[in-house]
């Protein structure tokens, strides 16, 4: 099986909903220079990739730590449709081959799925999101 991460990574600068704080990275202490590596982090638990746990809506549903990883791994159908206007519809003829175990056409290749259980949507903006490699200069 492959496994994808999709979490995008956690920096100063990150974008954030407008009004929320922004989030804080700092080094305390580096290997090089210390012999060990500390930094510290002040966000909110709601920003960037993250899960929210039954219990964030639900009274008396699991924590984070209740959930085992097994939930939080499944079998997917990527559909890519950055081609597409990020404020327009999607054409649900355009999704359903897909979604039936058909193959439906994508902007750069076709996706071709069984028994998915969970569908992965590539919309485009995360290719803009600020990263310490991608950040502007």
């Amino acid at each position: 099986m492959r496994v994808l991460d999709l979490t995008h990574a956690f920096d100063n600068g990150m974008p954030v909903f407008p009004g929320l704080p922004d989030p804080s990275f700092q080094h305390i202490a580096q290997v090089e220079q210390d012999g060990y590596a500390m930094t510290s982090y002040s966000m909110l638990n709601h920003i960037g990739t993250h899960v929210d746990a039954p219990a964030h809506q639900i009274a008396g549903g699991d924590t984070l730590d209740e959930i085992g990883l097994e939930r939080l791994v499944t079998d997917a159908v990527r559909i890519d449709v950055s081609h597409r206007d990020p404020h327009g519809a999607v054409p649900l003829g355009e999704l359903e081959p897909g979604l039936s175990g058909g193959t439906a056409a994508t902007s750069s290749s076709s996706i071709r799925t069984t028994r998915a259980t969970t569908g992965a949507t590539r919309t485009g903006p995360a290719g803009r999101i600020p990263t310490p490699t991608r950040r502007a200069r």
